[in-house]
């Protein structure tokens, strides 16, 4: 960026390291900017050949692959963040639901966890909502529901070290 800013370097600079191509453009007036891309090359220093057109079809596949599991990633991400957002269920609710709804996981998993049914009633009274209000036919029942299958099978890959571990931060 130094090159960039130079009087001569008319705001433009790049360097070339060992296949790494560095541009970079910066300028000071109305207050600065500028940007850096980083390309890698094929060539000399060192040199790398092209790859054969298998493994870039296999590199385009996996690329393709990836982008669709990101895709669906922030779909998800999209979809969580609607829901938390909609009034209809005030958040300190719904945050109350996923608290619970963890230490429930955690307490499913790990054989020597005690129960934290206490801890629960004090949460929902620290909220102004009762414990009945998410157990049978209270009114947040189906969310509770719902929630804690989700976290009940989001930690099914969590050993059970993990979880007895993570649990003591609710004791």
């Amino acid at each position: 960026m130094t090159r960039a800013l130079k009087p001569t370097s008319n705001e433009v600079a790049d360097r070339e390291v060992r296949g790494v191509k560095i541009e970079c453009t910066a300028f000071r007036r109305k207050g600065g900017g500028g940007s850096i891309t980083i390309y890698r090359r094929f060539g000399i220093d060192p040199v790398r050949a092209i790859p054969p057109a298998e493994a870039m079809i296999a590199e385009d596949r996996a690329s393709h692959e990836l982008k669709i599991e990101n895709e669906q990633k922030a779909a998800n991400s999209r979809q969580f963040l609607d829901w938390y957002q909609d009034t209809t269920v005030p958040k300190d609710v719904k945050v109350f639901v996923m608290m619970v709804a963890r230490v429930i996981a955690l307490e499913q998993k790990c054989p020597t966890s005690k129960s934290h049914t206490d801890k629960f009633a004090k949460w929902a009274s620290d909220i102004g909502v009762q414990p009945s209000d998410f157990v049978a036919d209270g009114r947040y029942a189906p969310l509770m529901a719902t929630i804690s299958s989700q976290f009940v099978a989001g930690s099914k890959d969590e050993s059970t070290a993990e979880a007895c571990e993570a649990i003591k931060s609710y004791d």
